[in-house]
C-alpha cells in the first residue's frame, strides 16, 4: 500500500492555521514559537510545553510529548521578527506574516496578502489526487494473480502492471520532495511545487501507453476500481488533478 499524508507534512498538519487559537493553552497569552499537540493540536508556547513533559504530558489531552518533534515544530509556524503564529503570506514581500505584522503601522500594514492556509489547500488538494492514484493502482496491483488469461493477453497485462508501478514509483518521489519541506519553504516555493506537480503528471501521461482493453472484459476489478476502457489509464485517474488548483 502506498503511503498516505503524513499527520507531520507541514502540507496537512495542523490542519487550518487561521482558525487556530493562539493562545497558550498553559500561560493563557500568546504562544511564542507555537508548538502544537500532535494528538489534540491544541497549541501552546514551545516553553510552556516543554516545561510539562516532565509532569503528565500535554495539559490538555494528557498525551506524550515528543521532544524531537516538537522542537522540529518550534520554528515552523513562528514569525521571525515577534515569534507567533504565521497566518498570513505577504505577496508584495513574499514572506510569511503574524497579525502583528499587519497591524496598523507595521511594516506589511498596507501590503497585500492572501490566507497561507488557502495555499496549503490548493497545493494539498493536488496531492490528494495522486494519493487516490496510489490507491486506484494499489486496488489493481492487489487483484492478485490471474489465472484466467495467458498467452499474449498476460502479457500485456503484466506489462500494463510494470507501468502503473514505475508510474507509483514517480508519484512516490514527488510526494517524497514536497512533504519534505517546512511551512514557510512549503509557500516560498509554491509555484516551483505546482510546476512540479504538472511535470509529474505530464510524465505519467508520456509514460503510459493505450491499456490493454481485453484486461477489462475478465471481470477481475474490485467495485470500488472499475476502470472503464479510455486509451490512457493517465486520463481516467489524473485529468482531474488540476481542475481547481
Amino acid at each position: 500500500m502506498a503511503k498516505r499524508k503524513s499527520n507531520m507534512s507541514a502540507l496537512y498538519f495542523p490542519v487550518e492555521l487561521s482558525l487556530a487559537d493562539t493562545d497558550c493553552v498553559v500561560c493563557q497569552d500568546d504562544a511564542k514559537n507555537p508548538v502544537f499537540c500532535t494528538t489534540c493540536k491544541k497549541m501552546l508556547c514551545f516553553a510552556c510545553i516543554m516545561r510539562c513533559e516532565s509532569s503528565a504530558g500535554c495539559p490538555t489531552c494528557r498525551g506524550q510529548i515528543q521532544r524531537n518533534v516538537l522542537r522540529d515544530q518550534c520554528k515552523l509556524y513562528s514569525c521571525e521578527d515577534h515569534d507567533q503564529l504565521l497566518t498570513m503570506l505577504c505577496t508584495d514581500c513574499e514572506i510569511c506574516v503574524c497579525k502583528q505584522c499587519l497591524a496598523k503601522d507595521a511594516d506589511h500594514a498596507k501590503h497585500s496578502f492572501v490566507s497561507i492556509d488557502s495555499i496549503r489547500a490548493d497545493l494539498a488538494q493536488a496531492m490528494d489526487k495522486l494519493y487516490e492514484y496510489m490507491d486506484l493502482v494499489d486496488g489493481f496491483n492487489g487483484l492478485g494473480t490471474v489465472k484466467n488469461i495467458s498467452g499474449e493477453l498476460a502479457e500485456k497485462y503484466f506489462t500494463f502492471s510494470n507501468v502503473l508501478q514505475a508510474n507509483i514509483d514517480k508519484i512516490k518521489s514527488t510526494v517524497a520532495e514536497i512533504e519534505g519541506h517546512n511551512l514557510k519553504n512549503l509557500i516560498k516555493n509554491r509555484k516551483d511545487i505546482k510546476a512540479l506537480l504538472q511535470a509529474t503528471v505530464d510524465e505519467l501521461d508520456q509514460m503510459n501507453e493505450p491499456e490493454p482493453r481485453e484486461i477489462y472484459e475478465l471481470e477481475v476489478f474490485p467495485m470500488e476500481v472499475n476502470p472503464k476502457p479510455s486509451g490512457n489509464f493517465r486520463y481516467i485517474y489524473t485529468n482531474k488533478i488540476f481542475d481547481n488548483f
